[in-house]
């Protein structure tokens, strides 16, 4: 009696033993299966994340670029020009462009459009992106400041581009 019992503790634990070894490379398996399917559907997720955000890049620059021809085909554009220029043909040494006016230097002269006085609404809108700012995408100082620049024959750099203004420069003529 005491040696059966004895052979049965031994198939038991040999079983035990067995299936053990049968389980585990089983539950390995599923694990890495777990662990393959997870980082697949990571990248998934950070691939569909980077097309949209592409996506929107693309749209943002197509509604800059949009604003641009706007700005530049507008006569409103040329009559900031005007009034910020001194009247003799000389083109001001900076401009600088404001959510609410366009600002002009000519020989330390400073000439002034006024958005309010004439009627003209804000530039305001600096649009954000996934938390950073892109100046590029979609910022309407930047993109009249742009249309103004070509509409001089594209003699300005643009020094500065920030939330507040955009500055721009004449390029330099005489070096060094």
């Amino acid at each position: 009696m005491e040696m059966d019992f004895l052979i049965l503790v031994v198939i038991f634990a040999v079983g035990g033993i067995l299936l053990y070894i049968c389980i585990t490379p089983l539950q390995k398996s599923q694990m890495i299966r777990d662990r393959e399917k997870a980082q697949a559907e990571a990248w998934a997720k950070a691939r569909l994340k980077e097309v949209k955000e592409k996506e929107e890049r693309q749209d943002a620059l197509a509604r800059q670029k949009s604003l641009e021809d706007k700005f530049f085909n507008s006569p409103l554009t040329r009559r900031i020009i005007d009034t910020i220029s001194d009247g003799t043909g000389q083109l001001p040494e900076e401009i600088v462009v404001y959510d609410d006016r366009v600002t002009g230097r000519t020989n330390s002269q400073m000439r002034d459009f006024d958005f309010a006085a004439n009627r003209v609404p804000f530039l305001d809108g600096l649009y954000i992106i996934e938390g950073e700012y892109v100046k590029s995408a979609h910022n309407p100082k930047e993109a009249l400041a742009r249309a103004i620049n070509l509409i001089l024959g594209e003699q300005y750099n643009i020094e500065h581009s920030g939330t507040d203004h955009v500055l721009l420069r004449l390029k330099a003529t005489n070096h060094w």
